[in-house]
């Protein structure tokens, strides 16, 4: 089997990777000890919430992965103190009508003090997690990506990176803003370019990747008859992904030729073919508009992601030495 072939294979086997939540206190104590654990280094990118630099695949992953392990136990504890704070509300809410049915003021005394202990225990768990919330993008889309880049590439080989771990609702990502009357309507686009990267695989060929995405976020805000305000929120997501890739000429050579189109197409999941004198390269563009139902819904794919990796390779065949 060529190598083009093995590579076509590899590619289309991975598949996404998806962090399963766990549902349990023990996501507390292991976020506990795994944020123990991380170095000073790590800990700085809860407060920059940007990663930026040149190192090798292997070193990404060293610095990233006990960070995501950590993102995903701190996303679980959150879920639970959260779920937690409820039961604790609707039970003390049960066992204080039944304490003044049987009139024990004692009873209801330690009530409502232990009661109002464990919520505030809870709620500042919560709130304590949320100021180190990073964007799921980096534990569900790129650290998965780079454990497939680096059985992909050469240990020594860099990888250029720039990447935004904060939410896309975001002020410095805010680039326009309307506000209409009657009802009161607010309109927000945001313009988050989470991801750039480059790096050269290891059969030489350069590969590069600019995702953003436009956050359109539109929230309706009425009063009804009795003065009772209500907030509807919808958020639309629009997706740009650009993939660049470039293969040498004295390694590859082009064929299935009807599988790309000329530069001036401007379709979505086309495959545009750019003139080089040492390079056959290929940009893939991918275009996507979802409507967001929640955090895990804006993810993006990493299979969708691999698939346009993949179809540059069909286009492509190696010439024999």
């Amino acid at each position: 089997m060529s190598k083009n072939e093995n590579r076509k294979k590899s590619i289309f086997e991975h598949q996404k990777e998806k962090s399963k939540p766990t549902y349990s206190l023990s996501s507390l104590v292991k976020s506990l000890i795994l944020f123990l654990q991380l170095t000073k280094e790590q800990t700085s990118v809860f407060f920059t919430r940007k990663l930026q630099g040149q190192r090798t695949i292997q070193e990404w992953l060293f610095f990233l992965q006990r960070i995501a392990e950590f993102d995903k136990h701190a996303d679980n504890t959150r879920k639970v103190m959260i779920v937690n704070f409820w039961w604790i509300l609707g039970i003390s809410f049960v066992a204080y009508i039944v304490g003044i049915g049987i009139e024990n003021m004692i009873f209801l005394n330690w009530l409502w003090r232990i009661s109002l202990f464990l919520m505030l225990i809870h709620l500042s768990v919560y709130f304590l997690l949320k100021r180190f919330d990073l964007s799921n993008h980096l534990r569900v889309f790129f650290v998965p990506l780079l454990r497939i880049l680096s059985q992909e590439s050469k240990p020594e080989n860099p990888l250029q990176l720039q990447m935004y771990l904060s939410e896309p609702e975001n002020e410095q990502f805010l680039i326009r803003k309307n506000t209409k009357n009657n009802p009161l309507v607010k309109e927000y686009v945001y313009r988050y370019p989470w991801l750039n990267f480059s790096m050269k695989m290891a059969d030489n060929t350069l590969l590069s990747a600019e995702l953003t995405e436009t956050w359109l976020v539109r929230k309706v805000i009425k009063q009804n008859a009795k003065g009772k305000i209500k907030t509807k929120v919808k958020k639309i997501l629009k997706r740009r992904d650009k993939i660049t890739i470039g293969f040498e000429k004295d390694e590859y050579a082009l064929e299935n030729t009807q599988n790309f189109v000329s530069e001036k197409v401007k379709k979505a999941n086309v495959l545009l073919m750019k003139p080089n004198e040492k390079r056959h390269t290929f940009r893939i563009e991918n275009r996507e508009k979802i409507v967001v139902l929640d955090n895990l819904s804006a993810v993006p794919s990493l299979e969708n992601f691999l698939s346009k990796v993949a179809k540059a390779y069909q286009v492509v065949k190696p010439i024999a030495n």
